[in-house]
């Protein structure tokens, strides 16, 4: 009996100078399950929300989620969405007049 405690005691002082080393790292691992928990409970909420409206999942969906084509500026790289951006050539853009002048000089 005196080797199991012996046995115990040790497994527990390896686990506590491990969970010293990683703390970071647990700690973040905790943050992250945190955030997931959260946004799966954000999700149930809108589902119980879409289902007590009463309304079709497609319109809401579509509603919800509109995709807008980001691109990058080659004069300073801020990312911004594709309609609001100073198109020069294919596959070319600038956030703004200033940022193409600026970059012409």
């Amino acid at each position: 009996m005196r080797e199991f405690f012996f046995i115990l005691i040790v497994l527990l002082l390896l686990l506590a100078i491990t969970a010293i080393r990683y703390r970071k790292q647990i700690k973040a691992a905790i943050e992250v399950y945190k955030l997931i928990k959260a946004k799966d409970q954000s999700m149930r909420n809108a589902n119980i929300t879409e289902k007590s409206a009463g309304s079709n999942k497609a319109g809401i969906a579509e509603s919800r989620r509109q995709i807008t084509e980001m691109v990058n500026c080659i004069g300073c790289g801020k990312w911004m969405p594709a309609e609001s951006a100073v198109a020069i050539g294919q596959g070319l853009y600038f956030c703004s007049n200033e940022c193409l002048k600026s970059r012409a000089k």
